[in-house]
């Protein structure tokens, strides 16, 4: 209480010693084995002592001791204790206004939910992003654009992963509204929006995102296919790269973001086309493997290779050669 009231330290801790030693006799506390800790003996004594506070109290406290923490631990100690620093902090956000700890604590809720992603703790992940989100305001998109954007994308991606639609709706919304700017990011929510939509068996699932792709410069035919298909497979087909390994091997990986989060969203979109309107698999296969050979690899280019065999198959060719292709993949 001392220490978050901001009092001296060496008061403090002289009153803090004190208290752990008089707490220890009446068996209120127990110091642990390595002589550095306390824990209260029995979760009721900590109930009860935490029921001496009142609300506005226990908010200003947690608040208090999240903020010690954080500015106490060094950053490698800090990525151990992140969790119960986030979840200190969000007991006291209410109190947080000025701007300063507002951008500061809402990167610790990032943090602390991206950590959960990886551990896919989904809805502790979602938690902490919804907690940053309450923190942000309108001006932020301005002054901190990269910080609201990835926040917001990793709640809308957390809320659609634990079927909170409504939220991820939401956020989807926000980002389509702030990011209209960066192709890259709007390519990023719609992988979200189309995703989802899937898994939803919504039909209209491949209209939204060959309507994203549009937008990001990427065009496909809606009349014609057949002649289309038969473009871009002499196209793919001249190309010497693709029908040998090592040669695509000597690609580097994709670096340009905005040719990623395309070709992810293209991927995502071919086995729906193979559900929904099978003369257009053929056209988005290509593309993946003519923007492969253009920028480098991508995750999405076995994939492609493979379908690639398969509609080999189709134009007749025997099954030597399109089997080829699967090994290549």
């Amino acid at each position: 209480h001392a220490v978050a009231d901001g009092s001296d330290p060496e008061d403090n801790e002289s009153l803090a010693r004190m208290a752990i030693s008089v707490s220890s006799q009446e068996g209120l506390l127990s110091v642990t084995r390595n002589g550095k800790g306390v824990t209260f003996t029995h979760d009721s004594v900590n109930e009860a002592a935490y029921s001496l506070l009142e609300p506005e109290e226990q908010a200003s406290h947690h608040l208090k001791l999240g903020k010690i923490l954080h500015s106490t631990f060094c950053s490698t100690v800090m990525q151990k204790y992140l969790y119960t620093i986030a979840s200190q902090l969000s007991h006291g956000i209410e109190l947080i206004t000025d701007e300063e700890d507002r951008i500061a604590t809402t990167r610790i809720f990032l943090s602390a939910g991206e950590k959960s992603m990886e551990a896919s703790a989904f809805p502790e992940a979602h938690f902490f992003f919804t907690k940053g989100i309450y923190l942000l305001r309108n001006e932020d998109w301005v002054r901190n654009y990269r910080l609201c954007c990835d926040i917001y994308t990793k709640a809308a991606d957390t809320a659609a992963i634990t079927t909170d639609f409504e939220d991820m709706n939401k956020c989807l919304a926000v980002l389509f509204d702030n990011c209209k700017g960066s192709i890259v990011d709007c390519l990023n929510a719609s992988y979200i929006q189309v995703r989802t939509m899937v898994s939803r068996d919504d039909p209209t699932a491949l209209d939204t995102g060959i309507e994203a792709l549009r937008l990001a410069g990427e065009k496909f035919p809606s009349q014609n296919l057949a002649v289309h298909t038969i473009t871009g497979f002499a196209w793919t087909r001249c190309s010497k790269r693709i029908k040998s390994a090592e040669k695509l091997l000597e690609l580097p990986q994709i670096s340009d973001k905005q040719i990623i989060a395309t070709i992810r969203l293209i991927d995502l979109l071919v086995p729906i086309a193979l559900g929904y309107l099978q003369a257009l698999a053929p056209l988005l296969c290509f593309r993946v493997v003519k923007l492969n050979l253009a920028y480098g690899l991508s995750n999405a280019m076995p994939s492609a290779v493979a379908l690639y065999g398969v509609i080999l198959g189709r134009f007749g060719y025997p099954l030597t050669e399109t089997a080829k292709y699967g090994e290549i993949a």
